[in-house]
């Protein structure tokens, strides 16, 4: 039994050569050992042929389904992801578990990277990229970059981001869920928005950061084709 999008080890022994069916998801279809990636529970047949004769052998992969990758939105000091039914979440800071950090949301209180593994009801999981927590600034600045508005949002065309209650330059950048920079650019606090044109992107869900001095606000975002 795996976890979707992991990989098994498979070997046959006895024979002086072989054959593994189906082959689509294995590395080799003619080595004793073979590595398989199915996407779903698949049951792969190997033929081991000498100078006796062949003989024939089953073996089942079961395919559990894995969670999406949580995707991490900040607001001031608060980090939350969304939980789907029977899944549950650590939070890590600089790559350790935060204690009784097991729910959907935390106040992250201390500068650092932040993390959250997600694990579902079959017990795989999957692991968000990380949000740079900089400094634990005061709580009137973190208010004034709680107000960020992505609309349309999903969208299939280009889309507004939309701030309030800055002053100062800010900067805006959307990332993708590996944390790869797609799309990066200065504004005027007092311009309240900027729009996006979705031919930087294709169809999928991405993170807009928008960052002043040592603060940052997160949302994702969903293209659509």
């Amino acid at each position: 039994t795996i976890c979707a999008g992991q990989t098994a080890n498979l070997s046959a022994t006895g024979a002086s050569s072989y054959t593994w069916t189906p082959s689509g998801t294995l590395n080799n279809s003619t080595n004793a050992n073979v590595v398989a990636t199915p996407t779903q529970t698949t049951t792969y047949a190997v033929t081991g042929t000498n100078t006796c004769g062949t003989a024939n052998a089953n073996v089942t992969i079961t395919v559990n389904p894995s969670p999406t990758i949580p995707v991490i939105s900040q607001s001031g000091s608060s980090l939350s992801i969304t939980l789907a039914g029977g899944e549950t979440a650590q939070w890590f800071l600089n790559g350790n578990p935060i204690s009784g950090a097991t729910g959907a949301s935390i106040n992250a209180n201390a500068p650092g990277n932040y993390t959250v593994s997600v694990t579902n009801s079959s017990g795989c999981s999957r692991s968000s990229i990380a949000v740079q927590i900089e400094d634990t600034t005061s709580v009137d600045e973190i208010n004034s970059l709680q107000e960020l508005i992505i609309f349309p949002n999903p969208t299939s065309g280009e889309f507004t981001i939309q701030w309030a209650g800055i002053q100062d330059q800010i900067s805006i950048e959307i990332v993708d869920l590996l944390g790869k920079k797609l799309f990066e650019t200065n504004a005027n606090g007092s311009d309240n928005s900027v729009v996006v044109s979705d031919n930087h992107f294709s169809a999928g869900v991405y993170i807009v950061h928008l960052k002043q001095n040592m603060i940052q606000v997160s949302k994702k975002i969903t293209i659509r084709p």
